[in-house]
């Protein structure tokens, strides 16, 4: 099985000359906060300031979603991605939303 963090992954959209075009990867990750870090960070809202547990909290929903979209791409069997975004890296209502995908790509033997 490949190591998920050699897999190419790329935000441009040609495919490299040495790969074969596949099928989209889409995964999302939903990520909720708890309530006393929600009302802290509300607080920062109002008051000004750093929002370090909501940045925290994206961070984590980042790494999360990377890792699925990693597993999902060796699943699929490819060896990485072309066209990568992260749609709605927001925090919403306690959580934060995020979407990533792309399209997979299979080096040529």
């Amino acid at each position: 099985m490949p190591d998920p963090n050699e897999l190419l992954l790329l935000s441009i959209e040609a495919v490299p000359a040495d790969y074969e075009l596949g099928g989209i990867v889409v995964v999302s990750h939903v990520r909720a906060v708890n309530i006393l870090r929600d009302f802290r960070e509300m607080l920062t809202n109002v008051t000004g300031g750093h929002m370090k547990r909501y940045e925290a909290l994206l961070k984590e929903a980042l790494d999360e979603v990377e890792s699925r979209f990693r597993s999902e791409l060796i699943i699929r069997g490819y060896d990485g991605a072309v066209g990568v975004r992260i749609a709605h890296p927001q925090v919403v209502g306690g959580g934060a939303e995020l979407i990533m995908y792309g399209t997979g790509i299979k080096l040529r033997l």
